[in-house]
């Protein structure tokens, strides 16, 4: 009896702040923010039709559509830096999810580390990184 109680008040001293104050996933939290700036922007760029197209690909994670409408974009010659370093990014994942690694990284190096998601940038370089097997470059 003295063995279930002590089970059980450890239990409850070691899983319910566990659950209470559980960490947030700082990766699932940016993306959210990503992808809810690109959607914001989205609506504000209302005569950009091929950055919508571009975000409406990456999305619906269509990659090879998404790298033809982002080149178009970034061809236009928009001042619009926020906007290119967004299509720099879509073309940057694109490249990644189809293996062709090495133009991935050339184009997520395009963007600038001020660039507002930077930090999602460099987490996907370094997932280029572990594919091309170079662990201490993905640290």
């Amino acid at each position: 009896m003295k063995f279930h109680t002590g089970l059980i008040t450890f239990s409850l001293l070691f899983f319910v702040p566990m659950l209470l104050f559980s960490q947030e996933d700082k990766a699932t939290n940016t993306q959210g923010l990503f992808e809810k700036r690109v959607k914001q922007l989205n609506k504000e760029l209302t005569s950009e039709v091929n950055f919508k197209k571009a975000q409406a690909f990456y999305f619906k994670e269509q990659w090879d559509s998404t790298l033809v409408y982002s080149l178009r974009q970034l061809n236009e010659n928009s001042k619009k830096t926020e906007l290119n370093n967004l299509c720099y990014f879509f073309r940057g994942f694109s490249f990644k999810e189809n293996e062709d690694f090495k133009t991935a990284e050339k184009e997520l190096l395009k963007i600038p580390k001020t660039f507002k998601f930077y930090n999602y940038v460099y987490i996907v370089l370094a997932r280029i990184a572990l594919e091309k097997g170079d662990n201490t470059k993905a640290e």
